[in-house]
């Protein structure tokens, strides 16, 4: 019976702390990676900042996110979980033209460890990634991607792969996207769910 109010006094927190976070970004990646050539999916959850401010292109916000990878090696499916911070920066010198136009900014994620196992077996070494876009009519577009390989940042050892981003066209599309990462077991499932209802 103890085990049972353990049990769900956990779940009742997890579930409280998903409805406390507000999703900012929720984005699809794939790459290769430049030292295994394994192919890696991931989903990326970006949360709003808790910094004040109502410059939607405020170059000293910092975001958390939750990013998941999901892979398979050896004929065995594997799929992780890391913490990342997200730095998103804009250009600032833009003419009022270019600025009505649209933005160009910078997102940095860079995750850190632990890597939580989600399916599998083995461990992750979280990633890094510098992704390069333009904002129009507050929708973002990716112009460059990569995964980025730092081995502690010494120069001979930076690896980079180019990353392709996997655009959603719809709420069901988002959905299914959903669905490859996550169960409806898992804590981040029905925000996510709540999250792209509002995609159309």
């Amino acid at each position: 019976m103890k085990n049972i109010i353990i049990a769900i006094a956990f779940f009742f927190l997890s579930y409280t702390n998903a409805q406390d976070k507000k999703i900012y970004a929720l984005e699809f990646y794939s790459w290769v990676g430049a030292n295994d050539n394994i192919s890696y999916e991931m989903a990326s959850i970006i949360f709003d900042s808790n910094l004040d401010s109502n410059d939607y292109y405020c170059n000293n916000k910092e975001y958390n996110a939750l990013i998941r990878v999901k892979y398979s090696e050896k004929g065995v499916e594997k799929i992780f979980d890391y913490n990342a911070y997200v730095n998103i920066l804009y250009l600032d010198n833009q003419t009022e033209i270019q600025n009505k136009n649209g933005a160009f900014y910078t997102m940095i994620i860079d995750g850190y460890a632990p890597a939580k196992l989600i399916k599998g077996n083995g461990s992750y070494n979280p990633d890094n990634f510098v992704v390069s876009g333009i904002v129009t009519k507050n929708t973002p577009r990716i112009l460059n991607a990569y995964h980025l390989d730092d081995a502690e940042f010494l120069q001979q050892n930076i690896k980079n792969a180019s990353v392709k981003p996997e655009y959603i066209n719809t709420t069901d599309e988002g959905r299914a996207k959903i669905k490859k990462f996550f169960s409806s077991t898992d804590e981040m499932y029905r925000l996510l769910m709540l999250y792209i209802a509002n995609f159309d």
